[in-house]
């Protein structure tokens, strides 16, 4: 229940083009497919997810140190 949170915050944070890839590959596309979809490169899909991901882990992380601190 906990982790189903987290993820459900986690998507919450995300901008609208990492979790719309995030959902695509939830929904079994490959990141080759997506890229078609987008117009971008394959390579491109990759590092767009990657840098968002890692984005909105370190404002999920921010707000849970915030928190502690109330």
């Amino acid at each position: 229940m906990h982790n189903r949170l987290i993820l459900e915050t986690l998507l919450k944070l995300m901008d609208a083009d990492t979790r719309r890839i995030y959902c695509w590959r939830l929904e079994g596309y490959s990141e080759f497919q997506i890229a078609k979809r987008l117009g971008i490169n394959r390579s491109a899909v990759s590092v767009r997810f990657a840098l968002g991901f890692k984005e909105a882990a370190k404002e999920l992380l921010r707000g849970k140190r915030g928190s502690k601190r109330k």
